[in-house]
């Protein structure tokens, strides 16, 4: 008689145990990416990791801003063991991942993830400072010489250029205007010489 309650004790004991283990065994948060509590920039990728295989339907992860809006969803990756979300590109603010985990015997268990995303600096744009003009007269620069264009060959039967042994055309004028004026005046003396 106590070798049988006995023996329904430590049966009764171990079927107890057996029941724990299985409560034990639920799908928990083993770690996340970005970790509870941390500063991030995006786009990133948010991962959790959890104690065992996730079953597809009925795991999932949603991520909210303060509005309490969706802004991601996520799911059980290529790991089983993990959920994966993309996080597109976020106002700066404060984030929750709240994520509900299915395991292999059905149980469901669930918590979430807080994260902040980080205003994303712009950079002060700097005055463009004006570059100085080189110096035209600078001692020690080397200015550009010209190089003499070649004079062209005259021909042999090209008329002689003015100013070269000819006389212009003004020149000529003046000498034929001094001539007449010459015979004029001489004209006029002999004229008065006469009649005297």
């Amino acid at each position: 008689m106590i070798s049988r309650s006995l023996g329904g004790l430590v049966l009764g004991c171990l079927l107890a145990l057996g029941l724990s283990g299985s409560a034990l065994a639920h799908a928990e948060l083993v770690e996340s990416d970005p970790a509870d509590g941390e500063t991030i920039e995006t786009p990133a990728k948010l991962t959790a990791t959890f104690s065992e295989e996730l079953v597809v339907d009925g795991s999932n992860v949603i991520v909210r801003n303060e509005a309490g809006q969706e802004v991601a969803r996520g799911a059980v990756g290529e790991e089983t063991e993990a959920m994966v979300v993309e996080l597109a590109a976020l106002p700066a603010g404060d984030y929750v991942a709240r994520w509900t985990a299915r395991g292999d015997d059905g149980h469901v268990t669930r918590g979430e993830i807080r994260f902040s995303v980080a205003a994303i600096a712009t950079p002060t744009p700097v005055p463009a400072t004006p570059t100085p003009a080189p110096a035209t007269d600078a001692p020690g620069t080397p200015q550009p010489t010209m190089s003499p264009s070649p004079s062209p060959t005259p021909s042999p039967n090209a008329s002689p250029e003015p100013g070269n042994g000819a006389p212009t055309a003004g020149l000529t004028d003046m000498l034929l205007a001094l001539v007449l004026a010459g015979a004029v005046i001489g004209g006029l003396a002999v004229y008065l010489l006469r009649r005297r």
